[in-house]
């Protein structure tokens, strides 16, 4: 048997031309290339900045960008402390109103770290249905 597979990207994949069998699971990581996640943590500290929140709003939201700032910098990110900092900093922004007034400016920071971040993602995506 012949398999002609071009390009994947996944967690984990497996092109099995027989039977399979796996012990103990299978763990992998996506990571969408191509995204820019220092430069979507900006754009989204600068939507927080400009987004007229009340200063207690403001101030929670600025504190989970700078989470989400520390978990994603340096040579191996830690995911899933950046899904939970953008999960509470999406909270915190559907709570406070503006991401119905300034959709477009959260939007796309939000979709490329939610792309990036793969699963651990979807509970932003469960809270933002549009991205």
């Amino acid at each position: 048997m012949t398999f002609n597979i071009p390009s994947q990207q996944g967690g984990v994949i497996n092109n099995v031309g027989g039977d399979q069998h796996i012990t103990g699971g299978q763990h992998g990581t996506y990571a969408p290339s191509g995204v820019d996640v220092g430069s979507a943590v900006a754009q989204l500290r600068a939507a927080v900045a400009a987004a007229g929140l009340p200063a207690d709003v403001a101030q929670q939201a600025a504190a989970q960008v700078d989470e989400l700032e520390q978990a994603t910098s340096g040579d191996e990110p830690d995911r899933a402390r950046a899904a939970t900092a953008l999960e509470r900093l999406t909270r915190v922004l559907v709570a406070a109103g503006p991401l119905a007034t300034a959709a477009t400016a959260f939007a796309g920071p939000l979709g490329a770290l939610v792309g990036w971040l793969g699963p651990l993602g979807q509970g932003v995506a469960k809270l933002i249905p549009a991205l």
